[in-house]
Formats: C-alpha cells, sequence, structure tokens
C-alpha cells in the first residue's frame, strides 16, 4: 500500500485456519481476504479491492490481490492445487 493510513477496509471474512508454502516448508496460520479500497501514488483512490493475507502470530506473512483472478471467474491461488477461500460459509 503506498498510504496505509488511506485504506478502507470495507469486508473482512473470518479468519480460517489455513496453510501455505514458504521457501518449501508448510507454514501454518490463519488467512482471511478482505474487500478494501486504498489511495495510489496520484493520491486518487483504485477502487474495491479483494485481498486474500496470511496471518501468524499477528503478522501478515502473505498478501495478495486476488481481484484480477476473480474477475476472470479464476479462485486465487495460494500454492500449487490449493486456491484462496473467501467464502465465509454458513
Amino acid at each position: 500500500m503506498k498510504d496505509p493510513a488511506s485504506v478502507i477496509f470495507k469486508k473482512i471474512s473470518k479468519p480460517r485456519k489455513e496453510y501455505m508454502f514458504a521457501a518449501r516448508k508448510a507454514v501454518y496460520g490463519y488467512s482471511v481476504c478482505t474487500l478494501l479500497n486504498a489511495k495510489n501514488s496520484y493520491g486518487g483512490y483504485t477502487g474495491n479491492q479483494v485481498y486474500w493475507l496470511m496471518i501468524r502470530d499477528g503478522i501478515v506473512q502473505r498478501a495478495t490481490n486476488l481481484t484480477d483472478s476473480l474477475n476472470r471467474g479464476a479462485p486465487g491461488i495460494i500454492s500449487i492445487g490449493h486456491y484462496a477461500n473467501c467464502d465465509d460459509g454458513k
């Protein structure tokens, strides 16, 4: 984010137990998806974006923008054969 103080969080999913791979090792923690709007380099808002965040010990380990994938109807990939799940469920 160019200006983290300008981020407007519109929705945050329920945290779910999750894993990802970093340096070929499994990293366990919690993931959330968030709908946000943030300012770009010119000071204007970029529009709604969907991000997947992997959190471990209160620190964001990975943040992935899923907006383009979701707009194409494709799921966001966390690792090979493992996709981001932004559904809150029932």
